[in-house]
């Protein structure tokens, strides 16, 4: 599935590492991302989640351009 998320920051991310020194901006910002799910049966056996850290690190001020490899 992918996704895209609006809120307001206010509070310093907790769970990832790259953004968690960012300060609340007390804005509202728009991240996206996508959710992996593995079902079993009629099941959601397991879960996976991303949510693109480049985009917000530059709707932050903070990103450039991804370099070429």
């Amino acid at each position: 599935m992918h996704w895209q998320a609006t809120a307001t920051h206010e509070r310093q991310h907790q769970v990832t590492e790259h953004v968690r020194h960012l300060e609340p901006s007390g804005e509202e910002e728009t991240v996206s991302g996508i959710s992996l799910y593995r079902i079993d049966g009629d099941k959601l056996a397991e879960g996976w989640n991303y949510h693109n850290l480049f985009e917000h690190a530059r709707a932050r001020g903070m990103g450039g351009t991804p370099a070429s490899s």
